[in-house]
């Protein structure tokens, strides 16, 4: 919970996400370990968390800055 609050707080307004920042690879990589220690995760989960860290690190080495929290905002749901 910890990395989207950080990364994607819905309560500020809209801002990019500097991919191309190490400190957002290294928060990743950290929320990575944790998801691999649970004993309770899916092949499927595994393979689309493989896929967006491998996306991730493709937009780390372009710099990449993406509006994720606008994004995130259209797509989550209503409550």
């Amino acid at each position: 919970r910890r990395f989207y609050d950080r990364y994607h707080p819905f309560d500020q307004g809209s801002r990019m996400l500097d991919i191309g920042d190490p400190e957002f690879m290294e928060a990743l990589g950290d929320l990575a370990k944790v998801l691999l220690k649970n004993n309770f995760l899916s092949p499927e989960f595994l393979f689309l968390s493989r896929a967006e860290s491998g996306m991730c690190n493709l937009m780390h080495i372009l710099k990449s800055r993406v509006a994720t929290t606008e994004i995130a905002r259209q797509w989550r749901p209503k409550t």
